[in-house]
Protein backbone atom coordinates (compact mmCIF):
# COMPACT_ATOMS: atom_id res chain seq x y z
CA UNK A 1 0.00 0.00 0.00
CA UNK A 2 1.44 3.35 -1.06
CA UNK A 3 1.59 5.98 1.66
CA UNK A 4 0.69 9.48 0.51
CA UNK A 5 1.74 12.48 2.61
CA UNK A 6 0.22 15.45 0.83
CA UNK A 7 0.28 19.21 1.28
CA UNK A 8 -2.45 21.25 -0.46
CA UNK A 9 -1.54 24.92 -0.88
CA UNK A 10 -3.16 27.90 -2.56
CA UNK A 11 -4.52 31.36 -1.77
CA UNK A 12 -7.64 31.86 0.31
CA UNK A 13 -10.71 30.95 -1.73
CA UNK A 14 -8.89 28.48 -3.96
CA UNK A 15 -10.86 25.55 -2.56
CA UNK A 16 -8.12 23.82 -0.57
CA UNK A 17 -10.54 22.54 2.04
CA UNK A 18 -13.09 21.30 -0.47
CA UNK A 19 -10.48 19.55 -2.59
CA UNK A 20 -8.77 18.03 0.43
CA UNK A 21 -12.12 16.57 1.54
CA UNK A 22 -12.72 15.09 -1.92
CA UNK A 23 -9.20 13.71 -2.03
CA UNK A 24 -9.45 12.10 1.39
CA UNK A 25 -12.54 10.17 0.28
CA UNK A 26 -10.62 8.83 -2.73
CA UNK A 27 -7.36 7.97 -1.00
CA UNK A 28 -8.93 6.99 2.33
CA UNK A 29 -6.56 9.08 4.42
CA UNK A 30 -7.49 11.96 6.77
CA UNK A 31 -7.49 15.61 5.71
CA UNK A 32 -6.06 18.03 8.24
CA UNK A 33 -6.83 21.74 7.98
CA UNK A 34 -4.50 24.12 9.80
CA UNK A 35 -7.27 26.72 9.77
CA UNK A 36 -9.63 24.21 11.38
CA UNK A 37 -7.03 23.28 13.99
CA UNK A 38 -6.84 26.97 14.91
CA UNK A 39 -10.62 27.37 14.96
CA UNK A 40 -10.97 24.22 17.08
CA UNK A 41 -8.47 25.64 19.55
CA UNK A 42 -10.61 28.78 19.85
CA UNK A 43 -13.94 26.94 20.08
CA UNK A 44 -12.63 24.43 22.60
CA UNK A 45 -11.07 27.24 24.66
CA UNK A 46 -7.67 25.62 24.56
CA UNK A 47 -4.43 26.94 26.00
CA UNK A 48 -3.84 29.30 23.05
CA UNK A 49 -7.50 30.19 22.29
CA UNK A 50 -7.44 33.91 23.08
CA UNK A 51 -4.18 34.56 21.27
CA UNK A 52 -5.19 32.57 18.17
CA UNK A 53 -8.57 34.28 17.93
CA UNK A 54 -7.07 37.79 18.01
CA UNK A 55 -4.48 36.91 15.37
CA UNK A 56 -6.95 35.25 13.00
CA UNK A 57 -9.36 38.17 13.19
CA UNK A 58 -6.56 40.45 11.98
CA UNK A 59 -5.63 38.15 9.08
CA UNK A 60 -2.17 37.59 10.51
CA UNK A 61 -0.27 34.30 10.81
CA UNK A 62 -0.48 32.23 13.99
CA UNK A 63 2.99 31.99 15.64
CA UNK A 64 5.03 28.88 14.92
CA UNK A 65 5.27 27.93 18.59
CA UNK A 66 1.49 27.44 18.50
CA UNK A 67 0.98 25.99 15.01
CA UNK A 68 3.75 23.45 15.56
CA UNK A 69 2.26 22.16 18.81
CA UNK A 70 -1.23 21.83 17.32
CA UNK A 71 0.05 20.06 14.21
CA UNK A 72 2.32 17.65 16.12
CA UNK A 73 -0.61 16.76 18.40
CA UNK A 74 -2.82 16.04 15.40
CA UNK A 75 -0.19 13.93 13.63
CA UNK A 76 0.25 11.83 16.76
CA UNK A 77 -3.14 10.18 16.24
CA UNK A 78 -3.41 6.65 14.87
CA UNK A 79 -5.48 7.60 11.81
CA UNK A 80 -2.47 9.12 10.01
CA UNK A 81 -0.28 6.01 9.98
CA UNK A 82 -1.20 5.26 6.33
CA UNK A 83 -0.84 8.87 5.19
CA UNK A 84 -2.56 12.24 5.42
CA UNK A 85 -3.45 15.44 3.60
CA UNK A 86 -2.60 18.81 5.19
CA UNK A 87 -4.57 21.78 3.92
CA UNK A 88 -2.73 25.11 4.10
CA UNK A 89 0.66 24.07 5.44
CA UNK A 90 3.51 25.01 5.32
CA UNK A 91 2.72 28.69 4.85
CA UNK A 92 6.24 30.08 5.28
CA UNK A 93 9.87 28.97 5.24
CA UNK A 94 10.04 28.58 9.01
CA UNK A 95 7.18 26.07 8.90
CA UNK A 96 8.79 24.34 5.94
CA UNK A 97 12.08 23.97 7.78
CA UNK A 98 10.77 22.66 11.08
CA UNK A 99 8.30 20.30 9.40
CA UNK A 100 10.97 18.61 7.30
CA UNK A 101 13.57 18.74 10.07
CA UNK A 102 11.47 17.65 13.06
CA UNK A 103 8.22 16.09 11.85
CA UNK A 104 7.97 14.40 8.42
CA UNK A 105 8.43 14.66 4.63
CA UNK A 106 5.73 15.22 2.01
CA UNK A 107 5.43 12.95 -1.01
CA UNK A 108 3.28 15.43 -2.99
CA UNK A 109 2.62 19.18 -2.78
CA UNK A 110 -0.44 20.37 -4.72
CA UNK A 111 -0.92 24.07 -5.43
CA UNK A 112 -4.35 25.32 -6.50
CA UNK A 113 -3.71 28.58 -8.33
CA UNK A 114 -6.24 31.44 -8.25
CA UNK A 115 -6.06 35.18 -8.90
CA UNK A 116 -6.53 37.65 -6.04
CA UNK A 117 -9.66 39.05 -7.70
CA UNK A 118 -11.29 35.64 -7.90
CA UNK A 119 -10.19 34.79 -4.37
CA UNK A 120 -11.87 37.89 -2.95
CA UNK A 121 -15.04 37.18 -4.92
CA UNK A 122 -15.21 33.63 -3.63
CA UNK A 123 -14.44 34.34 0.02
CA UNK A 124 -16.82 37.28 0.32
CA UNK A 125 -19.69 34.94 -0.54
CA UNK A 126 -18.75 32.28 1.99
CA UNK A 127 -21.06 31.57 4.94
CA UNK A 128 -20.71 29.14 7.84
CA UNK A 129 -23.19 27.65 10.27
CA UNK A 130 -22.15 28.46 13.81
CA UNK A 131 -24.11 25.47 15.08
CA UNK A 132 -22.92 22.53 12.96
CA UNK A 133 -19.98 24.10 11.08
CA UNK A 134 -21.27 23.41 7.56
CA UNK A 135 -19.81 25.81 4.98
CA UNK A 136 -21.77 27.36 2.11
CA UNK A 137 -21.19 29.88 -0.67
CA UNK A 138 -23.99 32.21 -1.68
CA UNK A 139 -23.13 31.78 -5.39
CA UNK A 140 -21.35 28.44 -5.80
CA UNK A 141 -22.95 26.36 -3.03
CA UNK A 142 -25.95 28.23 -1.59
CA UNK A 143 -28.30 26.90 1.09
CA UNK A 144 -31.85 26.01 0.08
CA UNK A 145 -33.17 28.97 2.04
CA UNK A 146 -31.36 32.31 2.14
CA UNK A 147 -28.79 32.49 4.95
CA UNK A 148 -30.27 29.40 6.70
CA UNK A 149 -28.35 26.13 7.23
CA UNK A 150 -29.85 23.12 5.42
CA UNK A 151 -28.69 20.76 8.16
CA UNK A 152 -29.84 22.40 11.38
CA UNK A 153 -31.87 25.47 10.39
CA UNK A 154 -29.60 27.97 12.11
CA UNK A 155 -28.71 31.40 10.71
CA UNK A 156 -25.51 31.42 8.66
CA UNK A 157 -22.68 33.80 9.55
CA UNK A 158 -19.66 35.46 7.94
CA UNK A 159 -16.47 34.50 9.74
CA UNK A 160 -14.46 37.45 11.00
CA UNK A 161 -11.47 36.27 8.95
CA UNK A 162 -13.62 36.27 5.77
CA UNK A 163 -14.32 40.02 5.87
CA UNK A 164 -12.89 42.01 2.89
CA UNK A 165 -10.18 43.91 4.77
CA UNK A 166 -8.96 40.69 6.39
CA UNK A 167 -9.06 38.79 3.08
CA UNK A 168 -6.76 41.33 1.42
CA UNK A 169 -4.29 41.08 4.28
CA UNK A 170 -4.34 37.27 4.11
CA UNK A 171 -3.60 37.37 0.39
CA UNK A 172 -0.65 39.70 0.99
CA UNK A 173 0.66 37.23 3.56
CA UNK A 174 0.26 34.36 1.06
CA UNK A 175 2.23 36.14 -1.66
CA UNK A 176 4.98 37.26 0.71
CA UNK A 177 5.50 34.12 2.75
CA UNK A 178 3.94 31.10 1.01
CA UNK A 179 5.08 31.61 -2.56
CA UNK A 180 8.78 31.12 -1.62
CA UNK A 181 7.79 27.78 -0.07
CA UNK A 182 6.08 26.80 -3.32
CA UNK A 183 9.25 27.61 -5.25
CA UNK A 184 11.21 25.40 -2.86
CA UNK A 185 8.94 22.42 -3.56
CA UNK A 186 9.18 23.11 -7.27
CA UNK A 187 12.96 22.79 -7.00
CA UNK A 188 12.52 19.49 -5.14
CA UNK A 189 10.36 18.07 -7.94
CA UNK A 190 7.30 17.21 -5.83
CA UNK A 191 5.14 20.22 -6.81
CA UNK A 192 1.94 19.77 -8.83
CA UNK A 193 -0.01 22.86 -9.97
CA UNK A 194 -3.73 22.94 -10.74
CA UNK A 195 -5.89 25.74 -12.19
CA UNK A 196 -8.32 26.74 -9.42
CA UNK A 197 -10.50 28.88 -11.68
CA UNK A 198 -12.62 25.91 -12.69
CA UNK A 199 -15.60 24.07 -11.28
CA UNK A 200 -15.07 21.98 -8.15
CA UNK A 201 -15.48 18.85 -10.26
CA UNK A 202 -12.87 19.90 -12.82
CA UNK A 203 -10.32 20.85 -10.18
CA UNK A 204 -10.88 17.48 -8.50
CA UNK A 205 -10.44 15.71 -11.85
CA UNK A 206 -7.11 17.45 -12.44
CA UNK A 207 -5.92 16.59 -8.93
CA UNK A 208 -6.83 12.93 -9.33
CA UNK A 209 -4.78 12.79 -12.52
CA UNK A 210 -1.70 13.34 -10.33
CA UNK A 211 -2.34 10.01 -8.61
CA UNK A 212 -3.46 8.01 -11.65
CA UNK A 213 -1.10 9.13 -14.44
Amino acid sequence: MKVYKISVLGPQGSGKGTQSALLTSKLNIPAISMGQLFRDEVEQKGKYADEVEKIMNKGEMVPERISKVLLVNRLSRDDVKNGYIIDGFPRNMEQYEYFHRDIDEFTHVIVINLSDEKAIERISGRRICSECGKVYHMVYYPPQYDEICDECGKKLEIRDDDKPEVIKRRLEVYHTYTEPVIEKYREEGILYEVDGDQSIEDVHRDIMKIFTD
